[in-house]
């Protein structure tokens, strides 16, 4: 009888629908930092000077005060730490249905901008045919400069960094549907954004190989408007034993932002070409990385008013930090960033009264990451 009563027991629990497995995980990375920003634009005057179309685009002081007030002097900086739940659930015939809610918070104050922040959150199915995933998630451009770009501690000391200079590195997007699939050393991405109107108010494809320690590949990202952001990014990294380079283009039409400092340029009237190269080398349980970007910013202007300014911006950055693994899921480190700025802004009705770019910032982080 008791035989019976097993038997039957384990021929149900054969039988029952596979259950979702879930887990729980989070990210909780800090810093402790000092910083001081001190960019200028010296040789103009009037308040509506501005990049591109007069008053319809942001004034030259907008930018000033907005790199300049990034970051306090001394400070307690939460380097996006975060929280999420993932599941998997096994439908067979090699299918699988998955789906992941991540956020971001901020344990420095106990507040984030707007509150808790939406990452990487989305549902989708995977097969034999790759998989099809539909939500909100890091852009096949943002997706390719990390995984190209060796980014380590320092690319992320106050929020500062070789990275923050990429326009692709704000590529998280909603509404999104992807398609990922891999085959034979070769990871491609396609994904499109839908819009009010129509399903590819934008598009990026990334592809990426991998051989021997090589990685090469390249993304690109179209907006499907005259004034929208178009992003070309191509990249290789390489790993020999405990050393890994890699080297990153970025080439940005009609850029919105610049270095970091959103919102600045009406679209259509700014191009961005930026290259970063990196390495890092592990002793152990340290790792000594480095990185260095120069990103060159040409703006244009549409007329000819006293106000409207355009020419070229460059921001160089260095990075250089060193970590050192406590265990497998947590990590302290010193990193130091420095960012100069320069270039000229001519005035369109007298190219005599340029504007001159000057200055930066440096910051020194000492900070501590723990994953669960």
């Amino acid at each position: 009888m008791k035989k019976t009563i097993i038997a039957a027991s384990i021929a149900a629990v054969m039988s029952a629908p596979a259950m979702a497995e879930l887990t729980v995980y989070g990210k909780v990375h800090m810093g402790v930092g000092s910083s001081t920003e001190n960019v200028a634009l010296t040789g103009h005057g009037a308040t509506t000077d501005a990049f591109g179309k007069g008053t319809t685009a942001q004034e030259l002081d907008d930018f000033v005060t907005g790199y300049n007030g990034k970051n306090d002097n001394k400070q307690v900086v939460d380097q996006a730490s975060r929280f999420g739940f993932k599941a998997t659930e096994d439908l067979g015939n090699g299918m699988k249905v998955f789906g992941q809610l991540e956020f971001q918070t901020s344990v420095a104050d106990g507040t984030s901008d707007g509150g808790i922040q939406d990452r990487d959150s989305f549902v989708g199915l995977s097969g034999d045919f790759g998989k099809v995933v539909v939500g909100n998630m890091a852009a096949p451009t943002k997706a390719m400069l990390y995984k190209l770009g060796n980014i380590h501690d320092a690319d992320a000391n106050n929020g500062y960094d070789a990275a923050s200079t990429f326009e692709s590195k704000g590529d998280r997007v909603a509404n999104v549907v992807a398609y990922a699939n891999s085959f034979n050393g070769m990871n491609l991405t396609v994904a499109t954004v839908v819009g009010a109107t129509d399903w590819t108010s934008a598009t990026s494809m990334g592809l990426d190989y991998s051989i021997n320690g090589l990685t090469i590949g390249g993304a690109v990202k179209n907006t499907d408007s005259a004034t929208g952001e178009d992003i070309t990014l191509v990249g290789a990294k390489y790993t020999m034993g405990d050393l890994t380079v890699g080297i990153v283009n970025e080439q940005t039409d009609n850029i919105t932002g610049l270095f970091g400092v959103s919102s600045m340029i009406v679209a259509g009237e700014g191009d961005l070409d930026n290259t970063m190269i990196s390495a890092s080398y592990k002793m152990g349980n340290n790792t000594l990385a480095m990185s260095y970007s120069e990103a060159d910013a040409k703006i244009d202007a549409a007329g000819t008013s006293a106000d409207d300014y355009e020419g070229t911006l460059t921001a160089e950055t260095f990075n250089v930090s060193l970590s050192h693994a406590l265990s497998k899921s947590a990590k302290i480190y010193v990193a130091h960033t420095t960012q100069d700025i320069s270039g000229t802004l001519d005035n369109q009705s007298s190219t005599s009264d340029p504007s001159v770019a000057s200055g930066g910032r440096d910051m020194t982080s000492v900070g501590i990451s723990y994953s669960f």
